[in-house]
């Protein structure tokens, strides 16, 4: 396994969690954001998944 794709993985799933809870909090959550934003995380974690098996 790649190093390089498990940091990115990792990467795109934190950033994808900050954004999504900095979304729940803003005075107007925009739901399509914050879909885009939990599908990053889920994207990241099905990609590690995937490639650790």
């Amino acid at each position: 396994m790649d190093m390089n794709l498990i940091r990115l993985s990792l990467l795109v799933m934190g950033l994808g969690l900050f954004f999504y809870l900095e979304e729940n909090i803003s005075e107007k959550p925009n739901i399509l954001r914050a879909a885009i934003f939990v599908s990053a995380i889920v994207e990241g974690c099905l990609c590690m998944a995937f490639r650790l098996s």
